[in-house]
């Protein structure tokens, strides 16, 4: 917990500093509500959380936090975090104030009327303009997990409204199937009566440019959620000839536009399984995609007592069962894609892929099909002991088992800035009557880790969902941390416990600031801040960086964080006088510099000149100091000598980002 709030003070005093994420308008006063009124009040609540990471916030947002609370206890809490962070004295102070109020929020008991009001705002989005739209293939997804969502919060509340939201919409989308608005495939030369998109360029298609057709997973994203939501409307006591002709109209629909797909369906006989071949690609569709169809098959069986569906619906599972395989610890690791024929080289599907998998079996072992709770309690145990790697640290991919080098979760969402990747590990919740500390990891990750969840449980619908299934009752043991003004240095001597969380230049460029902040800090508990320093800064290199330097990658934006790297570096030593950081530079800039003399044009002035200016100042210093090592003394001429030999291949003018006063300057600090 101690390394935990260090880490997170952390990290929220460099979004803060940064200004991470984008800010948002100012509050409105308290809303009544309406439809509407929730509508702006919901995203009020998401802006909120956006801009409490961000350090934009108000006396106004007291009035915010008023109305979005279900509970005075909580209201209260938040709202003193609110005005701790407006009085706050310094910086530090003032970012503790911030990570209190963000924890708070996030911890809070979920509100049915802000889950409403959200929802209703983004199946408003489902309507398009034409029939010819390009809307749907853009709605589906977030559909799946929102309409999922409603139905949790009528199972949880007991709310027709949540229900009805979901069937309405459900409605609408049956407008924009193929054969209501008469459009054909253009893979399989027909008209099918369910739902397309439009699919990017395929070469295996030998089409150019984008085309329309019917595919499995759109209609398993239309159908799944709203089968739900039919099953939920059949379980109601008192239902009415209206609710009933409704369930069987529905229910139709739904069969009529999965069985549209049959001719994808191949069985695989040796385990009474099967699978769905993509035809525009002619490779089998991935776990996940499949997964979505199964679960809807299992639930219109339900519905209906259709044998077909649960026939299907049962070879996916057995085909799912034989894929996975058995890790010493009796956890499960199963592929994204199930390909016999090929063999299985990597039993690794990405984390936010496998939380839309892990559904059918969950699902299935509800209702008795294939899978048993034992079954259940593998895949919890895939999570606790693969996913989470402890301290809020979560691997990419559900295990590693064939992969020749294992990634964290944040190197996903960083590399690829692709905030799906870290909002999908919030779906794993669904598992935590399995194991019960599943809940408290995802809680945690969302008040913990703002890097992988950055604007709370409304930024994406997977968060929607989770949300959702928050509605029952919390205790009130569990509602927030409180992080104390000291927090960030509480536990100095403990090294590289910062997550790797920068990617980009503007944020990078900060840690010089942190870390001079840091260090003015050390009187506030008498802890080494020196080494929290050390510890991101060594971390940052010897990962964030060591790709890009072993494969000679090195791009302009590249050179410019490391740049910002060895600045910070150079800080800590100038400041403390302690040897580790002298090594840390020395060690780095000859990695950078073997990657640098790789480069084809070693003229390139930006790159050079980045990483020179840090490196003569480093050199200067050491000269100056009393107390350097004689090798470290060594190793400062060596790098001018390096850097004089860099700076002689390119030419320095007024069009360059650091000009000749600056270098000039830098050079009068040699000594020797």
């Amino acid at each position: 917990m101690v390394q935990r709030k260090a880490r997170f003070m952390l990290m929220l005093h460099l979004f803060v500093s940064a200004g991470f994420l984008v800010h948002v308008c100012a509050a409105s006063p308290v809303l009544m509500p309406t439809d509407q009124e929730l509508i702006q009040q919901a995203k009020q609540y998401t802006k909120l959380s956006g801009r409490i990471l961000s350090g934009d916030v108000a006396e106004s947002d007291a009035q915010i936090l008023e109305a979005i609370h279900l509970r005075s206890d909580e209201a209260s809490r938040s709202i003193a975090m609110l005005k701790k962070a407006l009085s706050a004295e310094n910086l530090m102070d003032r970012d503790a104030a911030i990570g209190g109020l963000h924890v708070s929020l996030m911890t809070a008991q979920p509100n049915p009327d802000l889950l409403y009001g959200h929802l209703l705002r983004q199946f408003n989005r489902l309507k398009c303009d034409s029939p010819d739209s390009d809307c749907t293939s853009r709605r589906y997804w977030p559909w799946l997990y929102e309409a999922e969502a409603a139905v949790i919060a009528y199972e949880r509340t007991g709310q027709r409204r949540f229900l009805d939201l979901v069937l309405d919409a459900y409605e609408n989308l049956l407008t924009l199937r193929g054969g209501v608005i008469g459009r054909e495939d253009e893979i399989r030369r027909r008209v099918l009566n369910t739902w397309g998109s439009m699919m990017p360029d395929r070469s295996k298609t030998g089409r150019a440019g984008r085309f329309y057709t019917n595919e499995l997973t759109t209609a398993g994203t239309v159908v799944m959620p709203a089968a739900l939501a039919l099953r939920a409307l059949q379980r109601t006591s008192g239902l009415s000839n209206e609710d009933e002709a409704r369930i069987e109209r529905l229910a139709a629909t739904m069969l009529e536009a999965l069985n549209e797909f049959e001719d994808d369906f191949r069985p695989l006989p040796d385990h009474d399984g099967g699978l769905y071949l993509m035809p525009y690609e002619s490779r089998v569709e991935p776990l996940n995609h499949s997964h979505i169809v199964g679960r809807a098959y299992l639930l219109l069986h339900e519905i209906t007592g259709d044998e077909h569906s649960l026939a299907r619906a049962t070879q996916l599972c057995n085909t799912f069962r034989a894929a996975c395989e058995e890790l010493p610890d009796k956890a499960w690791a199963w592929p994204y894609r199930y390909e016999p024929d090929r063999g299985v080289v990597e039993l690794s599907e990405p984390i936010w892929k496998g939380a839309t998998t892990l559904r059918l079996p969950k699902l299935a072992e509800e209702m008795q099909v294939v899978f048993t709770r034992g079954d259940m309690q593998c895949i919890a145990r895939t999570f606790v002991n693969h996913v989470w790697l402890g301290d809020d640290r979560f691997s990419k991919y559900v295990s590693d088992a064939g992969r020749k080098r294992p990634e964290t979760l944040a190197e996903g969402v960083r590399r690829y800035e692709y905030r799906d990747n870290g909002y999908g590990l919030l779906i794993w919740i669904f598992l935590d009557e399995y194991d019960s500390r599943i809940r408290n990891i995802v809680e945690d990750a969302v008040s913990y880790r703002p890097d992988l969840i950055a604007r709370g449980w409304f930024g994406l619908p997977q968060g929607v969902l989770a949300y959702a299934y928050r509605l029952a009752d919390v205790d009130d043991d569990e509602l927030t941390h409180e992080p104390e003004p000291s927090s960030i240095l509480v536990n100095g001597n403990v090294d590289a416990i910062i997550p790797r969380i920068m990617s980009r230049k503007h944020r990078i460029k900060m840690i010089e600031a942190m870390g001079d902040q840091e260090l003015r800090q050390t009187a506030l508990s008498g802890a080494p801040s020196s080494t929290l320093l050390y510890g991101y800064l060594d971390d940052q290199f010897g990962h964030r960086f060591e790709d890009d330097i072993r494969l000679r990658r090195m791009n302009r934006d590249s050179w410019s964080d490391v740049a910002a790297l060895l600045r910070a570096t150079l800080v800590g030593y100038e400041r403390t006088g302690e040897s580790r950081f002298a090594d840390l530079f020395i060690r780095q800039f000859d990695r950078l510099y073997s990657c640098y003399s790789s480069l084809e044009n070693q003229q390139e002035f930006a790159s050079t000149l980045r990483i020179s200016l840090p490196a003569l100042q480093f050199a200067g210093i050491i000269a100056n100091a009393p107390d350097a090592t004689p090798q470290h003394r060594d190793a400062a001429r060596r790098i001018a000598t390096t850097i004089d030999g860099m700076v002689s291949r390119i030419k320095i003018d007024g069009t360059n980002s650091v000009t000749g006063a600056e270098w000039a300057s830098s050079r009068k600090e040699e000594s020797w």
